[in-house]
C-alpha cells in the first residue's frame, strides 16, 4: 500500500501544529483522524503553564495547494479560503470551543490564522470562503488574544428579574462577600419582601455596599437572630464580624477594618477584608499602607476568584504610585488568569476591570476601544447603572419640590440620591473598575455640592473627592465658584489635605489646577514642599513624571501651578524660574506662553532684570519667549523700550505688550497707533464672514488713547473714536467695550461730538443684532451699554427715567448697566441696596461695586448702608469684595465710612482680596488699620 502525498503532508502539518502549540507552553490533544472540522483541541494554559481549563480547536490545513487565491480585504493582503459545502461552516460557527484556521506552507516560513465564527465565515452561496490575514502570523504573540477569544465565547446566564427571584444561598459561601461588595442590589433583599424572615451576613453587607446601613439595622430592631451592627463585631460568625466592620467603614468609622477578630477567617473573608482595608487606607491618604495590605494576602501563581480581585487592586495601587508598567504587566497576567475562572456576574466584572485597566494604562488613542466597550457592557456595570437612575431620579425629584415650592413632610426619608450614586461609586471600586468609580465619585460630588446631603457634610469632602479622582476641570469649576461666591474657609480646609505626599497618578493633574486656581489660600508651610517639587521638576522632568506616572508634557500645568503659589515664592525661587525659562529653546511649544507670560509678570522687577540681562541687547525676538522677555524688561531698560518703538512705529501692534502701559506710549507712537485704528474701522465697514472676530479691539485701543494717551494726539483720538462708534457696521458689538469705556467717562466727551453720539447712539440701539453675536466670540450685546451711555450723555433727556427703568426691568446685563449708572448718582443707594440681592450673581456684584463707591463718595450716607457692606465682605468669597475694591478705587480721598470697609478688606480672610486691598493703599498712600502678620503673608 502506499500512502497519499495529500495524507503525508496533512500528517505533517499536523505534527508541526502540535510542535508550535506545545512550544509555547500549551497542550495539543489530537482528534484521531475523525473529519469533524477540527484538527486538534488546545488546553490554553498561563505563562507559568497553569491549566486554565480552556480549550481553542484549531483546524489545520498545510501545502501550497491552499494559497492559491491570494486576497484584499480592508486594504489587508492574504488568501481565500473556500469549501464546496456549508458542512463545516454551521460546525465552526455552532461549537461551543471557538475554532480557528491555519494555513501554513510546507516549508512552514508561511503559516498564518483566522477565528473561525459567523463574522469571519462567509456564505457563497453553493459552499463558504474565509479571509485569512497574512499579517496574522501564527506566533504566541497571539496568546493572550487566543485566551480572549476562548473567554468570550462563554455566556453569561440572563439576570432579567434577578433581584426578586435571586437568593445569595444559591451560590457557594466562598462567593458571598464578593457578590455583596460588586452587586449589592442582587444581594440585598428587595424592599417589597418586608422583614418576615431573617437575613445572613452577606445581606447586611449588600444592604451597607448599597447605601442602605439602616435596612440592615431595621432588620435588627424585628428579628431576635439578627444582629446589630455593634453585636455582628463580637459575633461567633466570622461573617457576621466582617459584616460589622464593613457596616462602620461605610457610616464613617474605618478602624474596624483594622480591629476586626479575624482569627480563622477563610480566604474569601481574607480577600473581602484586605480588599476593604487597603481601600480605606487609600481614602486616608495613605498609599503604602494599602500596598502592604495587598500584597500580604497577594499569591501570583493562584488562580482563584479572590487572588485576582486581589491583584486587580494591587494592581491600580502600582498605578497610583507611577508604577505603570507594574500596573500594566500585573493586568496583563490577571486577564489570562480570569479566563479560567468559574463565569458567574462576579468573574465577569473582575475580568471586565482587567481590560478596562489595560485600556486605561495604554498610550493615547492606543487602546482597544473595541474590547474597552465590551468589556464595560457586563451585568455588574448594569448594576451599577441603575444605581446612578435611582439617584439622579431622587436628586431630579427633590430639585423640583425646591423649585415648586412643596411643602409636604415626607416621614422616614433618607438621602436617596446621595445614598444611591455612592452605592454606584463604592461597588465600582469594589469591582476594581476605576474609570466607573472615578465617573461616579464625580457625579456624586457634583450632586451633594448642588443639593447638600443631611447630616455632617463639608463641601471640601466633595472638593477632595473630585480632587482623588483626578476630575480636573469639575475641580476647577467647584474652585472658582468658590472663590468667588464662598465660603473661603472650604479651600483652606481642603489645602491641608493637598501635599505631594497625598498626591497620586490619578490626582496629579487635578492637584495642579487646585494649585493654580486656589494656590493663594495655602499657608507658607502648605506651599513650600509643592515650590520645592515643582521647581526641582523644570530641571529633572523625568523623575516628577515617573513619580506621579504622568504620560505626557507637562510644563503648561507646572507653570501654572507655581502661578497659583506665586505669592509664597521667595527671591531665590525667582531666580532660579527665570534660569529655566531663560534656557528655554525658541522653538518651546506656545502651550507655555501663557502659564510662563502670568507667572513671570508677578516677579520682581530687579529679579526680572538681573536674571533677563543677556536679552537687552535683543533687536527683534525670534521667538515667543525673547518676545516676553522683551516685555517684561522695557519698562526698565531704555534700548529695549527703543526696540518697542521702533516696532510700533512700523506698524507692528504686537509690541504693544512691551509698551507696559498704552496711556504713557508718545505722540508719534499715538499717531501710528490711530492709523491703523482706521485703516481696521474702513475695514469693519465691508461685510464681515464672521470669521476673524478675536485678536486686538481697536475700538478699545482708540478710546484708552482718545482718553489717557498722549496730550496732542486726544483730539485726533477723538475724532478717529467718534466717527467709529456713529458708523453702522455690519457686527456693532465690536463697539461693546469702548462704548462701555465712554459711557463710564462721558464728562470727558468733547463737546462738539455730545450731540452727534447721543443720535448715533439713538439709532444704533433700535437696530438689531449681528447674525454672529456670541458671548463665546466676545461679542456681548450693546443695547444695555448703549442705554448706559445715553443715560450719562443727557440727564436731563426728556426720556432719562424711561431708559433706567428700561436697563432695571431688563435681563442681566442691562440691571448690570442700571447698577453703573445709579453708582454715579446720589440718591439712588436703596435701589442699589436691593440690587446686591439680585437673583443674578453678576448684577449682584455689580450693585456692591457701585454701593461701594457711593459710600467711598458720600460721607453723609446712613451707616446701614456701610454695615450692609461689611456683612457681605465677611460672608461672600472674593467677587463681592473685588468689586468693592473697585468701587472704593474711584475716590480720590477716603472718608471714615470708606476707611472701615477698607480696612476690612485689608484684613480679609482671602489673601487675594487682602493683597489687592493693600496695593489699593499703597498707591493711593491712604491710612488704614493694616492686618497683623500671619503665616500666609507674601515673602
Amino acid at each position: 500500500m502506499k500512502q497519499s502525498q495529500e495524507a503525508q503532508l496533512g500528517e505533517y502539518g499536523e505534527d508541526c501544529a502540535v510542535v508550535f502549540f506545545t512550544g509555547i507552553g500549551w497542550g495539543p490533544l489530537r482528534t484521531n483522524k475523525q473529519d469533524l472540522g477540527t484538527d486538534l483541541f488546545v488546553q490554553l494554559r498561563t505563562d507559568d503553564l497553569t491549566d486554565l481549563r480552556m480549550l481553542l480547536g484549531v483546524q489545520v490545513k498545510t501545502g501550497p495547494s491552499w494559497f492559491k487565491e491570494p486576497g484584499r480585504v480592508g486594504g489587508r493582503d492574504g488568501w481565500w479560503y473556500r469549501e464546496t459545502d456549508k458542512r463545516h461552516a454551521e460546525y465552526w460557527a455552532n461549537h461551543h470551543v471557538p475554532h480557528i484556521l491555519v494555513l501554513q506552507s510546507a516549508d512552514m516560513a508561511t503559516r498564518s490564522w483566522v477565528a473561525l465564527d459567523q463574522t469571519t465565515i462567509q456564505d457563497t452561496g453553493l459552499g463558504m470562503k474565509v479571509f485569512v490575514p497574512a499579517d496574522q502570523a501564527l506566533n504566541a504573540s497571539w496568546k493572550p488574544h487566543w485566551i480572549e477569544l476562548v473567554a468570550e465565547a462563554r455566556k453569561l446566564l440572563s439576570f432579567e428579574g434577578s433581584r426578586w427571584t435571586f437568593s445569595i444561598t444559591q451560590v457557594p459561601e466562598e462567593a458571598w462577600a464578593r457578590y455583596a461588595l460588586l452587586v449589592p442590589r442582587l444581594v440585598v433583599p428587595h424592599p417589597n419582601r418586608g422583614y418576615e424572615s431573617d437575613i445572613n451576613w452577606a445581606e447586611a453587607i449588600a444592604s451597607c455596599a448599597d447605601g442602605a446601613p439602616h435596612q440592615w439595622e431595621r432588620f435588627a430592631e424585628l428579628r431576635s437572630e439578627v444582629p446589630n451592627g455593634l453585636e455582628a463585631f463580637t459575633h461567633e460568625s466570622q461573617g457576621w464580624r466582617l459584616a460589622s466592620a464593613i457596616g462602620r467603614w461605610v457610616t464613617g468609622d474605618a478602624s474596624g477594618l483594622e480591629e476586626v477578630d479575624d482569627s480563622g477567617f477563610p480566604p474569601h473573608l481574607v480577600a473581602a477584608r484586605v480588599i476593604c482595608a487597603s481601600t480605606a487606607a487609600l481614602d486616608r491618604y495613605d498609599v503604602m499602607a494599602a500596598a502592604e495590605l495587598l500584597e500580604r494576602e497577594h499569591r501570583p501563581g493562584e488562580v482563584s476568584a479572590d487572588q485576582v480581585w486581589i491583584g486587580v487592586h494591587l494592581a491600580h495601587v502600582r498605578r497610583l504610585q507611577g508604577d505603570l508598567v507594574s500596573a500594566k504587566s500585573m493586568l496583563e497576567d490577571l486577564l489570562s488568569a480570569s479566563s479560567a475562572l468559574t463565569l458567574d456576574i462576579t468573574t465577569s466584572a473582575l475580568r471586565s476591570a482587567c481590560v478596562l485597566g489595560l485600556f486605561d494604562l495604554a498610550p493615547v488613542h492606543g487602546g482597544d476601544v473595541g474590547s474597552a466597550v465590551t468589556a464595560a457592557d457586563n451585568s455588574a456595570s448594569w448594576w451599577r447603572t441603575h444605581s446612578v437612575a435611582y439617584g439622579l431620579e431622587a436628586d431630579a425629584k427633590k430639585r423640583f419640590k425646591k423649585w415648586a415650592g412643596d411643602r409636604s413632610i415626607v416621614f422616614g426619608g433618607t438621602s436617596s440620591a446621595h445614598n444611591d450614586l455612592f452605592s454606584a461609586a463604592f461597588t465600582a471600586r469594589m469591582a476594581g473598575d476605576f474609570g466607573s468609580w472615578r465617573s461616579y465619585t464625580s457625579l456624586l460630588a457634583q450632586t451633594d455640592l448642588t443639593t447638600p446631603p443631611e447630616g455632617d457634610y463639608t463641601a471640601a469632602t466633595s472638593l477632595d473627592s473630585l480632587r482623588q479622582v483626578g476630575d480636573a476641570k469639575t475641580l476647577t469649576l467647584v474652585v472658582r465658584k468658590v472663590r468667588s461666591d464662598g465660603p473661603l474657609g472650604v479651600l483652606a480646609e481642603l489645602a491641608d489635605d493637598v501635599t505631594p505626599e497625598h498626591a497620586t497618578s490619578v490626582s496629579i493633574h487635578a492637584d495642579l489646577e487646585l494649585l493654580a486656581e486656589a494656590g493663594a489660600h495655602f499657608s507658607e508651610k502648605l506651599a513650600r514642599p509643592w515650590i520645592d517639587l515643582l521647581i526641582e521638576a523644570l530641571s529633572a522632568p523625568d523623575k516628577f513624571y515617573r513619580k506621579y506616572g504622568i504620560r505626557h508634557w507637562a510644563y503648561d500645568d507646572m507653570f501654572s501651578a507655581l502661578h497659583g503659589l506665586s505669592r509664597h515664592l521667595t527671591a531665590a525661587d525667582q531666580a532660579t524660574i527665570l534660569a529655566f525659562a531663560a534656557s528655554l529653546a525658541d522653538d518651546t511649544s506656545q502651550l507655555l506662553e501663557r502659564p510662563l507670560s502670568r507667572l513671570l509678570h508677578n516677579f520682581e522687577p530687579s529679579i526680572l532684570d538681573e536674571q533677563l540681562a543677556e536679552f537687552d541687547t535683543e533687536a527683534t525676538p525670534a521667538s515667543w519667549p525673547r518676545q516676553l522677555f522683551r516685555d517684561l524688561l522695557a519698562p526698565r531698560s531704555e534700548r529695549v523700550r527703543k526696540v518697542v518703538r521702533d516696532a510700533i512705529l512700523r506698524g507692528d501692534l504686537t509690541a504693544l505688550s512691551g509698551a507696559n502701559d498704552v496711556t504713557m506710549i508718545s505722540d508719534d507712537e499715538a499717531v501710528v497707533l490711530l492709523a491703523e485704528c482706521r485703516a481696521v474701522f474702513d475695514q469693519y465697514k465691508q461685510p464681515s464672514n464672521g470669521v476673524a472676530m478675536g485678536g486686538q479691539d481697536y475700538y478699545r485701543l482708540s478710546t484708552v488713547l482718545a482718553l489717557k494717551g498722549p496730550e496732542a494726539t486726544r483730539d485726533q483720538a477723538w475724532d478717529v473714536t467718534i466717527e467709529a462708534l456713529m458708523e453702522p457696521v455690519d457686527v456693532p458689538e465690536r463697539k461693546h467695550n469702548a462704548l462701555r469705556i465712554v459711557a463710564r467717562s462721558t464728562n470727558a466727551v468733547p463737546a462738539r461730538h455730545s450731540a452727534a453720539l447721543e443720535s448715533a447712539a439713538r439709532r444704533l440701539r433700535a437696530a438689531p443684532p449681528s447674525q454672529y453675536a456670541d458671548s463665546r466670540m466676545g461679542l456681548a450685546p450693546i443695547r444695555p451699554v448703549l442705554d448706559e451711555l445715553l443715560l450719562e450723555l443727557n440727564p436731563r433727556a426728556a426720556d432719562w427715567n424711561a431708559l433706567l427703568a428700561t436697563l432695571l426691568a431688563g435681563d442681566s446685563a442691562s440691571r448690570r448697566s442700571a447698577s453703573n449708572v445709579l453708582a454715579r448718582r446720589a440718591g439712588y443707594e436703596t435701589t442699589l441696596l436691593a440690587l446686591t440681592h439680585d437673583s443674578d450673581r453678576d448684577v449682584a456684584v455689580q450693585a456692591v461695586r457701585g454701593l461701594a463707591q457711593r459710600v467711598a463718595m458720600d460721607a453723609d450716607l446712613p451707616a446701614s448702608y456701610l454695615q450692609g457692606l461689611l456683612r457681605l465682605a465677611e460672608e461672600a468669597g472674593e467677587a463681592i469684595p473685588f468689586a468693592m475694591i473697585g468701587g472704593l478705587s474711584e475716590a480720590n480721598d477716603l472718608n471714615e465710612r470708606a476707611k472701615e470697609l477698607l480696612a476690612a478688606l485689608v484684613n480679609h480672610v482671602s489673601p487675594a482680596v487682602k493683597d489687592d486691598a493693600a496695593d489699593l493703599v499703597r498707591e493711593r498712600g491712604w491710612q488704614v488699620d493694616q492686618p497683623a502678620p500671619d503665616d500666609a503673608a507674601s515673602p
